[in-house]
């Protein structure tokens, strides 16, 4: 499931105005849609965000948390608009990519903010699409760029191109606090002897590591199923099991030796992630350029 990157930015600047009319007045929509759109952020992380007070509206702690991991994109696209804004200052070049939450947090963000700095007059804008929204995007030309998992386009024209990326290579994380409850490495035949948590049936990774355990006779029975990389990140917080997912995603926490990642015995699946982009897009050289940053960057990364 990939959520809309406009949810997360209804929900910044409520955060920003703490306040849900102001949010619907600088956004120019009405407050029935902005909490509309709370909500539906909210059931599709599986977390509630913000609470009514009878001082306004509070911010829950997984809210601030999720405030915290958005606000250095909105900050950058903040200042680029800042910087552009006005007849005088009218920006040359606009290029729209789209990705997943986790690859445009980890990924595309850092790369903008590198990119920007060797070209300041191209306004990048970042979307959350679905695979099937971010085709028609490309197609349409909405969108410049747009990143993905496995070899699953197969583009109708040859005006499309794709680009192999990087790899991702998920792995298994417990909380510190009950790392001597697990042996120094584990093997994947032993995984339903642990409390495991891994996103549902939908999640690619979930997929991949079950098609593994098939081939080996193996049928895969997680403990904990949910819809999102932040719920697994709060189960092994909460000192509840050993969670799958990208190490990419926890990176911080892994760092400070809050986390700590288990090594298998057998090697886990990578998911590799495409890119595509329009042959004679007119940005076409800097999108190329983009692409070969990112690939330096996923090089020297936890992925």
């Amino acid at each position: 499931m990939e959520v809309s990157w406009d949810l997360y930015k209804v929900f910044y600047f409520v955060c920003q105005f703490r306040n849900i009319t102001k949010a619907a007045n600088y956004l120019y929509v009405t407050q029935p849609a902005i909490t509309k759109k709370i909500k539906t952020l909210e059931e599709q992380l599986g977390v509630n965000l913000i609470v009514s007070s009878n001082k306004g509206i509070e911010i829950t702690d997984e809210g601030m948390e999720l405030y915290n991991s958005i606000k250095q994109a909105f900050d950058v696209f903040d200042g680029i608009e800042s910087k552009y804004n006005g007849p005088a200052n009218e920006i040359k070049t606009r290029i729209t990519i789209s990705g997943g939450y986790t690859t445009v947090d980890k990924v595309i963000i850092p790369t903008i903010i590198k990119l920007n700095k060797k070209y300041p007059d191209v306004k990048f804008n970042v979307e959350t699409c679905s695979f099937e929204e971010s085709v028609k995007k490309l197609n349409s030309g909405e969108v410049d760029l747009f990143f993905y998992g496995y070899d699953r386009y197969k583009p109708e024209s040859d005006e499309v191109v794709i680009k192999e990326c990087f790899d991702i290579q998920n792995g298994f994380v417990v909380s510190s606090k009950i790392r001597n409850e697990f042996p120094d490495k584990i093997s994947i035949y032993d995984l339903n002897m642990y409390p495991l948590i891994t996103k549902d049936t939908t999640g690619r990774s979930r997929i991949e590591l079950e098609k593994m355990l098939q081939e080996k006779g193996i049928t895969l029975k997680p403990k904990y199923e949910v819809t999102t990389y932040m719920a697994i990140k709060e189960y092994i917080e909460s000192n509840l099991g050993i969670g799958f997912l990208n190490p990419e995603y926890i990176k911080d926490e892994i760092e400070s030796g809050k986390f700590v990642q288990i090594p298998t015995i057998e090697e886990v699946p990578k998911i590799k992630i495409y890119c595509a982009y329009l042959k004679n897009s007119i940005n076409k050289a800097i999108i190329k350029e983009f692409i070969e940053l990112v690939k330096q960057k996923m090089n020297k990364s936890l992925f």
